[in-house]
Formats: structure tokens, C-alpha cells, sequence
């Protein structure tokens, strides 16, 4: 058949793929449904089609780089668009960088506590070597200099 058909069965398969409550999809869910197909798991995965302005997809990168390589491969990606939902939908791309957000992390193991006591052996390593009993040195200590010459008396006991 021609190639509007193919164009309404994609956007068929692509409204199917929705969940969506009283099964309407607006024009600018459609262009933002469409986007991960028309660009692949990859460059999907580092970017998002965040709205429709007019006929103009506005698309959310992580950083620079990829709104600069992603820019040269807009003709590519609007035929792709084009495929997926029809001529005249979207005609334009404007990438937009912001940052991605971190999701909260579980920490994988307890860090164990810096502690003033002979309890340190348990440790890590860069634990002790940055806390050993040993060398905290405290204000009343003898080998602080507050900018008072040291009495002869600590120098040896």
C-alpha cells in the first residue's frame, strides 16, 4: 500500500506500547513516545523528550557533547520521527542540556566509625592511616606551638 499507511500502522504499534488512561494520547505524547525508536537505546538512554513546542521536539541531553553530536544528526532523526509519526508532526529539534539527576544509591556496606580508642585494628587501612591513636595530637599536648616558644622542660621528659 502507500506510505501513509505505514506511517498509521507504526503509530498503531507505537500507541499500543502506552499505557495511558482512557486511551487518548495527545500529539505531544506521541512525538515524545516516538523518540526512543527514532533514535535508537543508546542515545535514547543519555537523552529525553521532554515537550512539544509547536512542531518543534524539545529534547534534554546530559552535557555538550551530546547536544553538539546530536545537532549534526537532526536531518537523520527527523526522517526517523518522520517514520514513526507522520510528516508535519515534528519539524524541528532544539537539545537542551540538562544535567542528569542522580538517583539515591544504597550504600553497599557500612563505613565503620573514626574512634579515639586502641578499638582501631578493625579498620580499613586508610582508616588507620588516617586515625591512629598514636598521632592525635590534642591542644593540651606539649608538641603544639601556640606561637609560644616550648618549655624546656617537656622537650625529653
Amino acid at each position: 500500500m502507500d506510505g501513509k499507511e505505514s506511517n498509521m500502522e507504526r503509530a498503531s504499534k507505537l500507541i499500543r506500547g502506552l499505557t495511558l488512561p482512557g486511551g487518548t494520547l495527545s500529539i505531544e505524547e506521541l512525538a515524545c513516545a516516538a523518540w526512543p525508536d527514532a533514535v535508537g537505546k543508546k542515545i535514547a538512554g543519555h537523552t529525553r523528550a521532554a515537550r512539544l513546542v509547536r512542531t518543534r521536539l524539545v529534547v534534554e541531553v546530559e552535557d555538550q557533547t551530546w547536544q553538539r553530536q546530536l545537532f549534526s544528526l537532526t536531518r537523520q532523526i527527523l526522517r526517523n520521527l518522520e517514520r514513526a509519526v507522520g510528516s508535519g508532526l515534528v519539524d524541528d529539534l532544539e537539545f537542551r542540556v540538562v544535567p542528569r539527576r542522580r538517583e539515591p544509591q544504597r550504600a553497599m556496606q557500612a563505613l565503620p566509625a573514626l574512634v579515639a580508642d586502641e578499638g582501631h585494628d578493625d579498620l580499613p587501612a586508610t582508616g588507620r592511616q588516617l586515625f591512629l591513636h598514636e598521632d592525635v595530637v590534642t591542644a593540651e599536648d606539649p608538641r603544639v606551638d601556640h606561637g609560644v616558644a616550648a618549655h624546656p622542660q617537656h622537650e625529653g621528659g
